[in-house]
């Protein structure tokens, strides 16, 4: 095995989940649940950026739902961002209790405001109200969230309403939370986390169809554990999709330094496409992020 203490760690000195990782204005953006209390208790989401995903600023926090959530005043699992940029305005999009809150800001560094009520009520659709994540679709972006049942819903021009009116749910192959869907090339990408973030096994699976409704071929585990490397619970992820076909993962694993489902740090790695078009999957290394050649 692997003298893992002496290989390099996450670019970003932090105990974080859920990633979620943005571009705007020449800047990668980082959202991610603050990690480090048993049992994820967290109000607070910080705001990272990074011109080349090696040397990151800490900006500090970004959202506080403590300090601008009205409507549940005993915050306490602020988890899963996810960060619409869209006309110089930014729309945070978090977990809440179960619920999916949306708080908005000038600057993507915040601070950003809760809107004055759940954008998706716990009770609203089945499954449990987690994890949210942005797909364009039709000119506009959509709202993605879910644990046990994924959902997909168009939001407003402003990112702060949902049309539950024209919701999909589905339930895609061994599928626990986290969904996300980017198209290539005519061919939509579903990845999604299976199993518990508190076991070592956690890990992402991945699918394909010709619309973001499916009908869906399933292509099995995107990335998994490497018990050789010291390398355990690879899941819950943000694709980000740049110019010149760049495809760049965002996810987390177990913390080096001791790592549990509530300690853990954020990896990055190139995503790469195989002659069919399908994702190659990935083998998670100790490096924070390797470029194809």
């Amino acid at each position: 095995m692997s003298d893992v203490t002496q290989l390099p760690q996450s670019p970003i000195p932090a105990l974080l989940g859920d990633p979620d990782l943005t571009y705007w204005e020449g800047r990668y953006w980082l959202y991610a649940t603050n990690d480090g209390q048993e049992g994820w208790v967290n109000s607070t989401i910080n705001a990272f950026s990074s011109t080349d995903l090696v040397e990151w600023t800490d900006h500090g926090v970004a959202y506080d739902s403590l300090a601008t959530v009205s409507w549940d005043r005993t915050p306490s699992r602020t988890w899963a961002p996810a960060v619409l940029h869209q006309s110089g305005r930014h729309v945070l999009y978090t977990a809440e209790d179960g619920n999916i809150a949306a708080a908005v800001a000038d600057n993507p560094a915040g601070p950003f405001v809760d809107i004055g009520h759940p954008l998706v009520r716990a009770d609203a659709v089945p499954g449990y109200q987690i994890d949210a994540a942005i797909m364009r679709h039709e000119g506009r972006p959509w709202l993605l969230w879910g644990n046990s049942v994924a959902h997909m819903a168009p939001l407003d021009d402003a990112g702060t309403a949902v049309d539950l009116t024209r919701l999909h749910s589905w339930k895609p192959h061994n599928f626990i939370e986290a969904i996300d869907l980017k198209e290539r090339a005519g061919l939509w990408h579903s990845t999604w986390s299976v199993g518990d973030t508190r076991k070592d096994d956690y890990h992402l699976e991945y699918a394909t169809g010709p619309t973001p409704q499916g009908p869906w071929t399933h292509h099995g585990i995107l990335v998994e554990k490497r018990p050789e490397e010291g390398i355990y619970c690879t899941g819950h992820h943000s694709i980000l999709c740049l110019p010149g076909d760049e495809w760049i993962l965002a996810y987390h694993r177990w913390a080096m330094d001791g790592g549990a489902g509530w300690r853990r740090e954020v990896m990055f790695a190139p995503l790469e496409f195989d002659g069919d078009g399908l994702l190659r999957p990935v083998v998670p290394t100790h490096d924070w992020y390797r470029r194809a050649l």
